[in-house]
């Protein structure tokens, strides 16, 4: 069976039904078609589950696939193969791999999916979390110990930058990077046990949009507020003077400008939180990182007026050690809490308006990544099957590798109209625009090395130039002779050059065509077809 088509990509939305990957692996020389459905289940391990989590390293893992599948070619006799992953959240009932592949006969398409499925789930970069409804008691607590802690280590660094730079500066609210780098770093600790919220209004955040249970939730809110109140009492006995870093408001801003202030600031490190933490995509392993830097600005933004709160577990455990309960505490509450009520809003829209279809195109993959590879994407990269020829990724055989494109995953331009024939190796191909006579030229001779300027005919003298003859651009037993001269005609096109002798025989030359005693044909009329 003549080896076809490789259909792999990673997407963020729903995959195509299994009828449209039928349709796409479909072929009449293929006697069946088997195919695989992965989907997400209610139970694991006797644990109630909410959805699954996918990240994957798409490069990577789009290698891998292709390694595997090309595997699979070497095994069993395959027409086309197509794997389909979601990344990002996949709720119970919906589908996170297809696997289809089209064969001769049945037991190899069996054995093929088979091996295919178990060989992704062993060795391709795709990682898996489960979410559960609520968890055991044990679990809750486990996480919340992770926020508690996280918490703690937070407000101690970033009070402590605070604490030894304002004790050497006379301005009381100059802004400082503390708090954008501890969060940064307690953040990313956190995130592989409790997925590092490390704040009671993003907390709020998440629950509002099913992110997380309530049950969950309530021991999060617990542990922020414990965390921020030991991580404030350790910095203060542990440093000398008085605790610095209480929120209040600067004289001339308003209550209500506090409230929008802390409002918009909040929203904005929400909807970091939501598109790169929550969504999974290729970008989420930075999640951490712009978290940091978004509280770094908004602490730029903030400072000179309300000191910078955004988090109310953060003003709350200063509030109570050093008993600085002022008059807008309050501010510190509610404005992060519309901040995340606004976030929650925004978040739902985009997902009503199925924001991950706008930017479908594949990353890298973008991969993740839409249906790219339904309308014809090969290998994961988002190159068409229809692409043109004369495009150098696609001809030059050093960049086969790096496009994802082997043996039997070539494709050959549609057949020129030449006299004499197009002969080309296994990976070769032939564009009918290299001769000089253009589509009507006689017959493009090609393998694998000869793809290069140097055996493009000469348009002058419709002759190959004496360069061509290399035995690099040739193989090396059909080389011209150094010392053979071209003396018929002017228009001639060598036989023996090409090593292929039946090219131009007797049954081939064009009527008033004279053919040399020399093994030249000469045409009489190079314009005609």
């Amino acid at each position: 069976m003549v080896e076809g088509r490789n259909y792999v990509d990673f997407m963020v939305t729903s995959l195509p039904s299994l009828d449209e990957c039928v349709n796409l692996v479909a072929d009449h020389s293929a006697g069946a078609i088997t195919t695989f459905s992965g989907t997400t289940r209610d139970t694991f391990q006797g644990k109630e589950v909410l959805k699954l989590e996918y990240e994957a390293y798409y490069p990577m893992a789009t290698k891998v696939l292709n390694a595997l599948i090309s595997t699979a070619r070497s095994q069993w006799s395959l027409k086309h193969v197509l794997i389909y992953h979601r990344t990002g959240i996949v709720p119970v009932g919906e589908s996170s791999v297809i696997i289809a592949v089209s064969s001769a006969h049945r037991r190899e398409g069996l054995r093929a999916v088979e091996f295919l499925i178990d060989e992704l789930k062993d060795k391709c970069p795709i990682w898996k979390k489960e979410v559960y409804t609520d968890g055991s008691i044990m679990d809750n607590l486990l996480c919340a110990a992770g926020e508690f802690f996280g918490m703690c280590f937070f407000i101690y660094m970033a009070l402590g930058g605070v604490q030894a730079t304002l004790s050497q500066l006379s301005a009381p609210n100059t802004p400082t990077p503390d708090f954008g780098f501890s969060l940064l770093v307690n953040v990313w600790w956190t995130y592989r046990i409790s997925r590092g919220v490390l704040n009671p209004a993003v907390l709020l955040a998440l629950l509002i949009t099913g992110n997380i249970g309530w049950r969950r939730g309530l021991m999060y809110f617990i542990a922020h507020l414990c965390g921020a109140m030991v991580g404030a009492a350790l910095l203060d006995v542990t440093t000398p003077g008085p605790l610095l870093g209480v929120n209040k408001l600067a004289a001339d801003v308003s209550r209500v400008e506090g409230v929008f202030l802390e409002c918009f600031l909040t929203s904005a490190l929400c909807m970091v939180v939501f598109f790169l933490a929550v969504e999974k995509s290729k970008d989420t392993f930075v999640a951490p990182i712009c978290i940091g830097f978004v509280v770094f600005v908004a602490h730029l933004i903030g400072t000179l007026y309300d000191g910078t709160s955004i988090n109310p577990a953060r003003s709350f455990g200063p509030a109570v050690v050093t008993g600085i309960w002022t008059v807008n505490q309050w501010i510190f509450w509610v404005g992060p809490i519309m901040g995340a009520l606004l976030a929650s809003g925004l978040y739902y829209f985009f997902k009503w308006a199925k924001y991950e279809l706008i930017m479908s195109a594949p990353p890298e993959t973008e991969g993740r990544s839409g249906r790219a590879a339904a309308d014809g994407a090969v290998a994961g990269t988002g190159a068409k099957m229809n692409a043109p020829l004369n495009e150098k990724s696609d001809k030059y055989d050093q960049n086969y590798e790096q496009n994802n494109l082997r043996e039997q995953n070539t494709y050959n331009a549609p057949e020129p109209n030449v006299r004499g024939g197009r002969m080309g190796g296994r990976n070769t191909y032939n564009d009918p625009s290299r001769g000089a006579n253009g589509t009507n030229n006689y017959g493009t001779v090609g393998n694998t090395n000869t793809y290069n300027t140097g055996t493009n005919m000469d348009a002058t003298s419709n002759n190959l130039p004496s360069s061509n003859y290399h035995a690099n651009d040739y193989p090396t037993g059909n080389t011209r002779p150094a010392n053979e001269v071209n003396t018929p005609g002017t228009n001639e096109y060598p036989i023996g050059a090409t090593g292929i002798t039946s090219d131009y025989n007797t049954a081939n030359v064009v009527a008033g065509g004279p053919t040399s005693t020399s093994g030249y044909y000469v045409p009489a009329d190079t314009s005609r077809s």
